[in-house]
């Protein structure tokens, strides 16, 4: 089994923007790590979220509550980041806006 899932949302420079404090303090409440990438004009952000099982498929612990935070500002709809795409991304801060 494994051991965790990286939920990855698109957003526009915009709504990326306003996400932002969401991400930083879901990440720190339910001390789920964050990253961010830039690729292109958009942004990808993502989660590392504890696997659970589900039958034959994988979901992850807090799926239903990133998708209700995160899912309305999204252009496309939730995908999985490999955990070396993750960690390819910076970390969130309180202080970094994702310039």
């Amino acid at each position: 089994m494994r051991s965790y899932l990286y939920p990855a949302f698109t957003l526009e420079p915009e709504d990326f923007e306003k996400v932002l404090p969401a991400a930083v303090k879901f990440s720190q409440t339910y001390e789920v790590p964050c990253r961010f990438l830039k690729e292109g004009d958009l942004y990808l952000l993502s989660f590392e979220d504890k696997a659970v099982s589900r039958g034959i498929v994988y979901g992850h612990q807090h799926e239903k509550e990133l998708e209700s935070k995160f899912q309305k500002y999204t252009i496309c709809d939730v995908f999985y980041l490999s955990k070396k795409e993750f960690e390819k991304g910076k970390g969130l801060s309180l202080n970094e806006s994702g310039k």
